[in-house]
């Protein structure tokens, strides 16, 4: 059966929101991810126009799937939103500055080092494949490779990041495949710990040509 991660990167009413969706496939006992869509939702975008088209994200992709949120720049409220749109929540994420990840009733709070991470690992083991025919295929491929820890700026409340917990323009993207990305390794299958440090030929750029289309 197939396994989806679909990550989002929700944004403030003045933010972009992103969907990447993430097929996990295992390649002799190693999990390995193929990153077939990618969306963006820009500044003015209504909860639920997004809400919508998760639907369809629902409807469309057949197998296990599991949408995860990126929360941080709106909170748990427009959740409510979501969740009363019939989309089956696996995991809320808030990023932050800390050393160690945490959960309250599926709030995750973790470090934006982790979701580094997520990112890096597998990248740097080959465990990563983007497909060739997305129009994002170059941008995302360069800014996840560049995605790192750095220059985030806190709020008075340690732990907490402010409206800058995206520092670069793709970084809705960048997060969006982050939280996937760590859902699927630390929450739903993923690889064990045996996997974690295997090597390859690093990042796969269009080694299957098409994503999803709907």
């Amino acid at each position: 059966m197939n396994e989806y991660h679909i990550g989002i990167s929700i944004g403030s009413v003045n933010q972009n929101t992103a969907i990447v969706v993430v097929e996990r496939v295992m390649e002799e006992e190693i999990p390995k991810y193929h990153l077939v869509k990618a969306e963006r939702f820009l500044p003015g975008s209504t909860y639920p126009v997004i809400v919508a088209r998760l639907k369809v994200f629902a409807e469309k992709l057949e197998g296990d799937r599991y949408f995860s949120f990126d929360i941080t720049g709106v909170g748990n409220s427009v959740m409510k939103l979501i969740e009363e749109g019939g989309i089956e929540v696996s995991a809320q994420i808030v990023i932050t500055n800390g050393i160690s990840q945490g959960e309250d009733k599926g709030i995750y709070t973790v470090p934006k080092k982790d979701l580094v991470s997520a990112i890096q690992i597998p990248f740097q083991s080959g465990r990563i494949a983007i497909a060739a025919s997305l129009p994002e295929c170059e941008m995302i491929k360069s800014e996840l490779m560049a995605f790192k820890a750095e220059g985030v700026k806190l709020k008075a409340d340690p732990g907490s990041i402010d409206e800058l917990w995206r520092e670069k323009a793709n970084d809705d993207y960048v997060l969006a495949a982050a939280v996937a990305l760590w859902v699927a390794e630390n929450l739903y299958g993923g690889s064990s710990a045996g996997n974690r440090n295997v090597t390859g030929p690093g990042v796969r750029i269009g080694s299957f040509r098409k994503g999803r289309r709907f």
